[in-house]
């Protein structure tokens, strides 16, 4: 097996390793009820919700039964909307009245809002667009996670980037029988390139960390592939 890259091979795979780190940064949309503070702000908001949460294929009936139901939120809001028209026809407590019922209302659309949650989480590739359809806002968490160990594809044909978890120096196993090694030079980083691999055939690789003093960590488990 010829395992020899070329020059312009090695210049293509390096510039492509340096897309490679060794932190995955996740992204993740939370939902949120942006409550306006003007009374008829919060009346057509609550309906905008209501509009959009009718008919919904993403959420189809009936709803948890924690969750409010369409129709008793169509009744609380409905209940907004005259305890508001008496206030301005100026019944007396009317105002306060008003207010109690409005936090009715939010407490209902916050109920539905979890089950939102739910369904955004459980398809992320779609979560911006799920929300959107059903009246709610949103904001955009990160948080960042170790690199585990695993390979990518390369556009040289058998060639892979070899990945270590976290960062830091690594050792490095390739084999086709977890006895035999393919040897993989030690890097300074958790990433380095495969010899060209035979198609078709499968692979097995780890890899462990080396500390700063020289400790070595525990080899990972073998990560199985298959050259395609």
């Amino acid at each position: 097996m010829n395992n020899r890259l070329t020059v312009l091979q090695r210049c293509i795979i390096c510039v492509m390793s340096l897309v490679v780190r060794p932190i995955v940064v996740i992204r993740h949309l939370v939902v949120k009820l942006k409550w306006p503070s003007k009374v008829l702000d919060k009346i057509a908001k609550s309906k905008n919700i209501q509009t959009k949460m009718t008919g919904n294929v993403n959420f189809p009936l009936p709803y948890p039964s924690n969750v409010c139901t369409l129709a008793q939120l169509g009744t609380d809001i409905a209940a907004v909307d005259t305890a508001q028209n008496n206030v301005k026809a100026g019944v007396k407590g009317a105002a306060q009245d008003r207010n109690a019922k409005q936090r009715t209302v939010k407490l209902d659309l916050q109920s539905v809002m979890t089950m939102v949650q739910l369904k955004a989480d459980s398809d992320p590739a779609n979560a911006e667009n799920i929300i959107l359809t059903t009246g709610f806002d949103f904001k955009v968490t990160t948080f960042r996670q170790k690199q585990q160990a695993g390979v990518k594809r390369t556009a040289v044909s058998g060639v892979y980037i070899l990945l270590g978890e976290g960062g830091g120096e690594h050792e490095w196993q390739l084999s086709i029988d977890m006895v035999n090694m393919i040897y993989v030079q030690p890097t300074s980083s958790a990433h380095t390139l495969s010899p060209v691999l035979t198609l078709k055939q499968t692979y097995y690789m780890r890899s462990r960390k080396i500390g700063k003093k020289g400790e070595q960590f525990q080899w990972t488990p073998w990560f199985e592939f298959i050259v395609s």
